[in-house]
């Protein structure tokens, strides 16, 4: 009966812990979005990444392949003259 309530607390937790990154992730866009119309920024430029690619090693020897895919990125000129990745 302890390892249920353990299993039903933890999963609260994990669902509690998503629910707060949604919710400040979505804030955190709301604010970008404002800063955008009172500073009267505009896109200029788009950067779409580049996925990397590497072999490594393991601590144990064994071979790896390492892939990296970053995240692609928005400048943004703003009225205050800086400009702004996102």
């Amino acid at each position: 009966m302890s390892e249920r309530i353990y299993l039903a607390g933890l999963l609260l937790l994990i669902i509690a812990l998503i629910a707060f990154v949604v919710v400040a992730a979505s804030a955190e866009e709301q604010q970008w979005q404002q800063f955008v119309i009172e500073h009267d920024c505009r896109v200029i430029s788009t950067d779409p990444g580049q996925t990397g690619t590497g072999v490594s090693t393991y601590q144990t020897g064994f071979p790896g392949v390492v892939i990296t895919y970053p995240r692609s990125r928005t400048a943004w000129q703003c009225d205050d003259g800086v400009t702004y990745w996102r």
